[in-house]
């Protein structure tokens, strides 16, 4: 029988870390494809060059390959497609004999794009276990889903003529005026509305893109979890592995709940689930909810510290006063800048990417309703120098580690590899459309003066927004630590590199996210409820501009061929597979709530909710690497989280010192 267990850290907040069991019935699939209808070929690595700097040297013993598997699983003889993958083998002369599989988030993101990040992340892991990572079929290195409008790299294949649209892309972007401000949720017009401009904005690239792809022959009916699922099965038997444990982040965790409910029978020894999308969360219709969640959680966290809530009591009372008054007259800066609700709720909206700046939330709001703005200030500016989180002598030696252990990566690079290393990362999140602009203002450098001052107006001018801040900072790091003569080889590497269109690789692929999201996702949602639950929150200002960005996606499936998918994706996924449920406590892409919904029904899962910490919680701190690494060591054993109580947020109290 299933155990219950309940262990709560005292540290101010309510049921953070402590590791919970709960019961569930396992469910059980029907039997499925030939999963041995597949090729392995190695290969010697070279896919993982990128940007023209090869990462091999700086992995350690690595095999590498394809793996040919049927486009349509229930069709083996017909057409085919090639998985790429990596093993990063472990370092232990006498390693576990079940790897550690990862599964990429997205849907669309490329595992092996920016694989070094990926190899210090489960660095830990490796010393007993190979790591495995692969790219989903229809991602950057297997067999790709392309086509010209929604890949920069085939568009900018057309010559000058292409070229030249790039930079008019560029220069519009600087010169043109400040788009209008997006209506708050209980000014959104009808929902009908709204929708038919998206289509009008959107549809048409769509059912282009779609067109184009059908026509090389793809069946885009067979790009969605179920088919990743059996790739991921079929992988981990051809390299020879009989038992193995998966490794989810985000719509990795969708993929890896997708494996645990349709082959429950093939070697799969635990599961990771870290910051968890399952299936019965309708995601597209809940996205409004998420920033609102985050905020509410830190007004929540601050209530439950006695310092904290003695010094700022009533926070979301005092928060919607505050956007009410500043709709009405905005703080202004030394600097005669205003301060409006709009500003503030976009510092809110951003708070799971910039965690550093939650223990100064509470500070800021008090600070705003007088009129003051230095902390304000301080958090858009990306300039905070305090605390994120407390933390003892031995998790702050863990970070150390933890930080060492990843600098012989970047030392290994010299300063103008760095700074395109580090702007391949930024681009990572960016949609389309902000990418096409950064490529016109790449493509355009070989007209302006080969200097650092050229270089330093490209970032201002690439990333301008005030969510944009970190990217900024990292990337004026860069520029810093570099001598003339780095300087001089950043601009050769770009001369070699425009095809710079290896760039547009690393961003996640539209495509593949379409045909996902619109074969398993979308038929079971409605776009009239997700402006309900926008215009439902406490606080409906937090889900500003969210509907017009989801209308989109509504738009683009209505004409993306990717089929249905069956019932079972929108339903909650049962499983006896020891599972680790890691949830970041200020996640707004997977909140708090979805990961306590896969919670519910996995019998031998246990949850951990880590403070100070948003999407994808490893990355976050030593902790998380710890209690995943204890967890796959010994999936039976309850984790020990004691280091979670060391990072409770040190709330900024009103007589510390300034920002």
């Amino acid at each position: 029988m299933p155990r219950l267990v309940l262990v709560l850290i005292v540290c101010g907040l309510a049921a953070v870390g402590g590791p919970i069991r709960m019961a569930g019935v396992a469910q059980t699939a029907a039997a499925g494809p030939d999963l041995a209808a597949v090729t392995l070929t190695e290969n010697d690595c070279s896919f993982l060059i990128q940007v023209d700097e090869d990462p091999r040297p700086r992995l350690g013993e690595i095999r590498c390959g394809y793996l040919d598997v049927p486009e349509d699983w229930t069709a083996p003889d017909g057409r085919r497609i090639q998985i790429a993958y990596t093993v990063l083998e472990s370092r232990s002369d006498n390693p576990q004999p079940d790897p550690v599989v990862y599964l990429e988030g997205g849907p669309g993101g490329s595992a092996l794009t920016g694989i070094e990040l990926r190899a210090a992340v489960f660095d830990g892991m490796r010393r007993e276990r190979d790591i495995v990572l692969f790219d989903q079929r229809g991602t950057r290195l297997s067999s790709p889903l392309r086509c010209a409008a929604y890949s920069l790299d085939l568009a900018f294949q057309g010559g000058d003529e292409t070229v030249a649209v790039a930079e008019d892309v560029a220069n519009e972007a600087v010169l043109e005026e400040e788009a209008p401000l997006p209506p708050f949720p209980a000014e959104l017009g009808d929902p009908f509305e709204i929708m038919q401009e998206a289509r009008r904005t959107q549809a048409a690239a769509a059912a282009e893109c779609a067109r184009e792809i059908a026509a090389t022959g793809v069946d885009l009916r067979q790009y969605n979890s179920i088919a990743s699922g059996n790739d991921t099965v079929a992988l981990v038997r051809a390299l020879g592995y009989d038992r193995y444990n998966l490794y989810g982040i985000s719509y990795g965790t969708r993929l890896a709940l997708t494996i645990m409910r349709e082959h429950p029978e093939s070697g799969l020894r635990s599961v990771v689930l870290d910051s968890t999308f399952p299936p019965e969360i309708a995601g597209f219709e809940q996205y409004p909810a998420e920033p609102h969640e985050v905020v509410i959680q830190v007004f929540a966290d601050c209530a439950l510290d006695p310092e904290c809530q003695a010094a700022y009591p009533n926070l979301k009372a005092r928060f919607t006063m505050l956007l009410d008054r500043l709709a009405e007259t905005p703080v202004m800066t030394e600097d005669g800048i205003p301060i409006t609700d709009r500003d503030v709720i976009e510092v809110m909206q951003g708070l799971s990417s910039t965690i550093d700046a939650v223990p100064y939330v509470p500070r800021m709001i008090a600070e705003l309703e007088q009129g003051e703005s230095d902390t304000f200030i301080a958090i858009v500016s990306g300039e905070l120098s305090g605390p994120g989180a407390v933390a003892d002598g031995e998790v702050d030696a863990a970070l150390a580690a933890e930080a060492a252990a990843a600098t012989p990566v970047a030392a290994e690079l010299s300063p103008a590899r760095q700074f395109l290393h580090e702007l391949q990362l930024r681009l990572l999140p960016l949609p389309e459309d902000e990418a096409a602009r950064l490529f016109g203002l790449l493509l355009h450098l070989d007209k302006r003066a080969a200097d650092r001052v050229t270089i330093v107006e490209f970032i201002g001018r690439a990333f301008p927004a005030p969510e944009q801040r970190e990217a900024r900072a990292a990337l004026f790091a860069a520029v810093a630590g570099m001598s003339d003569a780095d300087v001089e080889e950043l601009f050769t590497a770009l001369e070699q590199t425009v095809t710079l269109l290896d760039f547009v690789t690393l961003g996640t692929s539209t495509t593949q996210f379409n045909s996902v999201e619109c074969n398993e996702e979308i038929p079971f949602q409605s776009f009239d409820e997700t402006v309900a639950v926008a215009q439902g929150l406490e606080i409906p200002e937090l889900a500003v501009g969210v509907v017009e960005g989801i209308a989109g996606q509504f738009a683009a499936c209505e004409v993306w061929p990717s089929g249905r998918a069956p019932a079972v994706e929108a339903a909650r996924v049962a499983s006896d597979t020891p599972t680790l449920i890691l949830a970041g406590a200020y996640d707004f892409q997977t909140p708090v709530s979805w990961n306590k919904s896969a919670f519910v029904s996995l019998p031998n899962a246990s949850y951990v909710q880590v403070p100070m910490s948003g999407h994808g919680v490893i990355l976050y701190s030593a902790c998380a690497e710890e209690i995943a690494e204890a967890f796959i060591d010994d999936p039976a054993r309850l984790p020990d989280t004691s280091c979670v109580s060391q990072l409770r947020p040190a709330w900024i109290l009103p007589d510390d010192a300034a920002a």
